[in-house]
């Protein structure tokens, strides 16, 4: 699955981007300002934003990662399922929920949570359906409260 390797795709680019500013101040300074200029378009999105308090990459990572899982959730239904990467890939994403420095994971888990709650809550959805997501819900938090 190549989109699985954007998330760190765009970590890396960040990573790259600060690197070459730092080595073209180094090596050429006289170019250095004319060059770096692109990149510090990039580069803006790995700083903390005024606006949100968010920084970009990692935010657009972390619904990346949620992307995928459901990606590979909707895979499942498929010919081409996995049942053992989903499993893998959720494992994956509880341990990057408790690590910590998973702030930006948290703020869209919360965010998703909140968005899904409004569908599954709705008083049109049958009743089963929202125990269901409840049931979940509370096996996925008594998963991470026993990882912290």
């Amino acid at each position: 699955m190549p989109v699985a390797v954007v998330p760190i795709f765009l970590s890396s680019l960040y990573s790259i981007c600060e690197w070459q500013v730092t080595l073209l101040g180094l090596v050429l300074p006289a170019y250095a300002e004319k060059i770096s200029a692109p990149l510090q378009k990039f580069l803006k999105h790995g700083k903390t934003n005024p606006e949100t308090g968010y920084i970009n990459i990692l935010y657009w990572n972390a619904w990346l990662n949620f992307g995928i899982a459901g990606v590979l959730f909707v895979q499942l239904f498929t010919p081409a399922r996995s049942f053992l990467l989903f499993i893998v890939y959720i494992q994956f994403l509880l341990i990057r929920h408790t690590a910590p420095d998973a702030r930006h994971q948290k703020i869209v888990t919360a965010e998703l949570k909140a968005k899904t709650d409004g569908v599954f809550h709705h008083p049109r959805c049958p009743g089963i359906i929202g125990r269901g997501y409840d049931m979940v819900l509370k096996g996925l938090a008594s998963v991470t409260s026993r990882a912290t």
